[in-house]
């Protein structure tokens, strides 16, 4: 390398040294802080917005991984006191909120904010993860649901935030197409003590999916399995009242005759097939707990290794079967379900 090369590449190296430097300089003097004033915050916020913006010139390949680094360089730090990393936290939150509102922002750095948000695990974040709700980026979003679900405690402790993440979840989750996140967005608002707070929300997001069932989307996604997993629970159910228990037996002999007809279907991958038999499982615990003995036994038959056909059969037995005249457990009262659970 010629002389001059190797003269401007050291020159290169110290600059980038320096600036890194400075740039825990500048949060070095707020750190130690047990008391964050509204000078700090906005120092804090300035660097945050600095790292957005030097994310927003970059190019190359590494450009997500160095944002990501000097994040948790940052939250790691031994000199943080609780008070600078709750002003951290809050801070990166209130420049992620401004960036998902920006029309045509960059996914990418939206994607980067949420999951350095996701890494703080912090209440303060929470105004930033129900603004990523509504990105239009499927990565901001899934990463804000996460989050969302890492904040349960806490929204457990505050009533008038968990009233706005349960109306989010629910306005959000009426919209969203995507399995995996819908997946996230359930366990969102899975209070165990909560269930007649949060079934409403429930409620409104399997109408929607099963009107897109019905419009023709016949893949099983799995979107509802851990909907399941909540409505299963002795605790959840016990706390239903009969007439919101009648109505979510109603939409899940739905949800059950479909994915017992897709489960027939030919060339199923692996995914698929266990998406269904995860869902026929979790759909026939509930209604087994609600309604008593008497229906299918699918369970049984899924351990048994039955045929497909096989599977249906069991499933009519809960919901009945038009073409054949048949009737099914939740055909009589009090379920009302009507006959093939159309």
């Amino acid at each position: 390398m010629p002389q001059g090369a190797r003269s401007l590449c050291l020159v290169f190296i110290v600059l980038g040294f320096l600036a890194v430097e400075a740039s825990h300089a500048q949060l070095d003097s707020i750190r130690t802080l047990d008391d964050i004033g509204r000078a700090d915050a906005r120092r804090i916020n300035e660097w945050v917005t600095q790292k957005v913006a030097e994310l927003q010139k970059s190019n190359d390949d590494e450009r997500i991984v160095r944002f990501l680094d000097a994040f948790v360089a940052e939250r790691l730090n031994r000199a943080n006191t609780a008070a600078f990393v709750d002003a951290f936290a809050e801070q990166t939150a209130e420049v992620a909120v401004q960036w998902f509102a920006q029309a045509g922002s960059d996914w990418q750095i939206g994607m980067a904010l949420a999951r350095v948000l996701v890494d703080m695990d912090r209440a303060q974040a929470v105004p930033a993860f129900l603004a990523g709700l509504a990105s239009k980026a499927q990565a901001v979003r899934y990463l804000s649901a996460v989050g969302l679900v890492g904040q349960q405690n806490a929204l457990v402790a505050d009533s008038d935030l968990r009233t706005r993440v349960i109306d989010a979840v629910k306005t959000v989750g009426i919209a969203e197409t995507n399995g995996t996140i819908i997946q996230h967005l359930y366990r969102v608002i899975a209070f165990d003590t909560l269930a007649p707070e949060v079934f409403d929300a429930y409620m409104a997001i399997f109408d929607a999916r099963l009107t897109r069932r019905r419009g023709g989307a016949v893949i099983s996604d799995g979107g509802e399995i851990e909907a399941y997993e909540f409505f299963r629970k002795s605790s959840v159910l016990n706390a239903l009242k009969q007439t919101q228990k009648e109505e979510l037996v109603r939409r899940l002999a739905v949800f059950l005759r479909f994915d017992a007809e897709r489960y027939v279907a030919p060339n199923l991958n692996f995914q698929e097939k266990d998406y269904i038999e995860r869902s026929m499982d979790g759909i026939e615990a509930i209604l087994a707990a609600v309604t008593g003995a008497g229906g299918g036994q699918i369970r049984q038959r899924l351990g048994e290794g039955a045929a497909p056909e096989a599977l249906l059969q069991e499933a009519r037995r809960w919901y009945g079967h038009e073409a054949s005249d048949t009737l099914g457990k939740l055909n009589d009262d009090p379920w009302k379900v009507t006959k093939g659970a159309p």
